[in-house]
């Protein structure tokens, strides 16, 4: 802000008390004096320059990293970790789900009464509620049973003419 201040200043010293610094576009498009004729004035003699070596920089650095064929760009693998720095690139493959087929369900009998229903499923008693694998007993009606095999409810009828029990 300081120097904002100081450069604002200073302009406005030169417009101001010091008449614009310079001359006006018509002032230096007509020479001074048209009659008298330009005077030449000698150029000043060049100044010798001592050799310096010249230190590289970082351009001509980064130039020299670019590999031939390449496209010269601002960036290149200088900037890059080297490969032993990177994790081993991993391919992953589809991961296929195993879908077991559901198992057979075979009821033979159904018992139904006051007290608690069951069944016979695979040839094994089972109460409501009972597991036996993956098949749970979810119900018993008259005619089949509702199990429940992998959070999937199933109705199963009882199997040919298999004699029922209760009623």
């Amino acid at each position: 802000m300081l120097v904002l201040s100081l450069s604002g200043g200073a302009l406005l010293i030169d417009k101001v008390l010091l008449g614009g610094g310079g001359p006006s576009p018509a002032e230096a498009s007509t020479p001074a004096n048209p009659q008298s004729p330009a005077a030449e004035v000698p150029a000043p003699a060049p100044t010798p320059v001592h050799a310096v070596p010249q230190t590289p920089t970082l351009e001509s650095r980064l130039a020299s990293v670019v590999q031939p064929g390449e496209e010269a760009t601002r960036f290149s693998a200088a900037f890059m970790p080297p490969a032993e720095w990177l994790p081993a690139a991993v391919k992953a493959e589809p991961v296929v789900a195993e879908v077991k087929p559901m198992p057979a369900i075979k009821v033979t009998m159904v018992v139904t009464g006051e007290g608690k229903s069951s069944a016979r499923i695979n040839d094994q008693l089972m109460a409501v509620g009972d597991t036996m694998g993956e098949i749970t007993l979810i119900a018993v009606e008259r005619d089949g049973v509702v199990v429940e095999v992998r959070g999937e409810r199933r109705r199963v009828r009882m199997a040919g003419d298999t004699p029922r029990t209760g009623q």
